[in-house]
């Protein structure tokens, strides 16, 4: 990439981390003003040969991540009254699809959860939406979705 980046990485399933991380950036680029929720890890398996562990794995990474990076990023939105949270769900947690029963309820918990957010931070001036892409693979037969939450 040209110009001057940064990259930092954690575990967004760990609060602890998420928290170090985030000290890290404002250390280096100031205050948090825009967040995007970006992770998500997806297993395909019908639920009943899923392992336990993989369901928590990916409930962790695609609803508890996002929930986690939200609340550490709000806390410096919150005091400067302003900021936008952009969560990265899918179109299958939308509309289910066979063998990604764990993945939709985790991107589908995610809209939920950002609806319910913008609400409790409307009056702190933040936005918090989803975006919900569609298959990449076939552009042609899928939509992308913006879910605005009010």
């Amino acid at each position: 990439m040209p110009g001057d980046h940064l990259a930092f990485s954690c575990d967004v399933a760990e609060e602890r981390d998420v928290q170090n991380t985030f000290e890290e950036m404002e250390k280096k680029l100031g205050r948090v003003n825009f967040l995007v929720n970006a992770a998500g890890i997806n297993r395909d398996s019908l639920l009943v040969r899923t392992k336990t562990e993989d369901m928590i794995s990916q409930l962790h990474t695609n609803l508890l991540g996002s929930m986690l990076t939200c609340k550490v990023a709000l806390k410096t939105m919150i005091q400067q009254q302003r900021g936008s949270i952009v969560n990265v769900g899918s179109v299958i947690g939308l509309k289910g699809n066979s063998g990604q029963s764990v993945y939709s309820a985790g991107k589908g918990g995610l809209v939920g959860f950002s609806r319910a957010l913008a609400k409790e931070v409307a009056r702190k001036k933040i936005r918090v939406n989803v975006v919900a892409p569609g298959d990449r693979q076939q552009p042609a037969s899928s939509k992308d979705v913006v879910i605005t939450c009010q």
